[in-house]
């Protein structure tokens, strides 16, 4: 963001050239206005992976799990699965094995 407001200052050319941004980043550094970046470490380190993990995690329990096994909710296989077995207990109803058979009818043989 500062290189580009920078450069715009400098010449106002929306050209982006390698030749230029040298001496636009020795602009702001000259100018102090840049930004520092903190790579955490020990205990700072250690308290974002646990963050991110517990994130990760919230996501996981609150994604419906159809989306664990469909990927993707546009397939012609998962529409027609919402379509015909809107429920999970309509789902359970099918069996292991009429489930199976379903799925491989609607995906030609994609999804056993």
């Amino acid at each position: 963001m500062h290189t580009k407001r920078v450069k715009e200052i400098r010449g106002n050319s929306p050209n982006k050239t390698d030749e230029n941004d040298p001496w636009v980043i020795a602009d702001i550094i000259e100018l102090g206005n840049y930004l520092t970046v903190v790579v955490p470490e020990g205990t700072s380190a250690e308290l974002r992976r646990l963050t991110q993990a517990r994130e990760r995690a919230i996501e996981r329990r609150t994604m419906p799990e159809f989306l664990w096994v469909m990927k993707d909710i546009k397939t012609k296989t998962a529409r027609y699965l919402l379509k015909q077995y809107p429920g999970p207990q309509d789902i359970a109803g099918l069996g292991c094995k009429g489930l199976e058979e379903v799925l491989k009818k609607i995906s030609r043989g994609e999804i056993g």
